[in-house]
């Protein structure tokens, strides 16, 4: 067993835990699964955490700050409009690829009214609809209908939980999920191309 600090301890612990929860699912996974997989004692692991719930808990709290951020980070890179929503998407679909199996455990457990990642995936959603509705703005000059946006981005989603329900990186569904969800913005809140100044009149 493993100890050499707080940090390495507790990231050790968290990408145990990542690995028995990716392997197993959230609801099969005891503490002496991540002990395991961490290979750590469980006093150390009663150091960091309360129970598998928490240790479960930050890791999507994680994993959803890496989410929005990317997403962030691409919109915010420059270049016109159509290039900027395409790098947004592949952001989008990226992490649930580089998560793996992990993700899926994410997404189900996140998905269920009753849990407590619920909360925070809507605030993960809320943070995209955001995100949306500045795009439109500084495209369209005028606010977009907020339900429009938790429409677009709920279809978004879906088609999503297509290529996470997918037990391996298929590169022609990522490319076929990418071009339905252009087509449904573009459908929905006009050409990423369109003249602002067109837009208002």
């Amino acid at each position: 067993m493993t100890d050499d600090g707080p940090f390495s301890s507790r990231g050790q612990i968290l990408l145990g835990a990542a690995s028995a929860f990716g392997a197993r699912g959230y609801a099969e996974t005891s503490v002496e699964h991540i002990l395991d997989a961490a290979n750590v004692s469980r006093r150390t692991f009663y150091r960091f955490f309360r129970s598998k719930e928490d240790v479960f808990e930050q890791l999507f709290e994680a994993a959803s700050i890496m989410f929005v951020q990317a997403i962030r980070a691409a919109a915010g890179a420059g270049g016109d409009p159509e290039t900027t929503l395409s790098r947004c998407l592949d952001a989008y679909l990226d992490l649930p690829q580089r998560a793996g199996p992990l993700f899926k455990v994410f997404h189900g457990e996140a998905s269920r009214p009753g849990s407590p990642l619920y909360a925070r995936r809507e605030r993960v959603i809320d943070e995209i609809v955001g995100l949306l509705g500045a795009g439109y703005q500084a495209l369209h000059g005028r606010a977009a209908d907020t339900l429009v946006l938790r429409g677009v981005v709920a279809a978004i989603e879906r088609i999503a939980s297509e290529v996470i329900a997918s037990d391996r990186a298929d590169p022609k569904l990522i490319a076929r999920a990418k071009a339905a969800m252009l087509q449904i913005i573009r459908g929905t809140l006009g050409a990423t191309s369109a003249n602002p100044k067109r837009a208002r009149r």
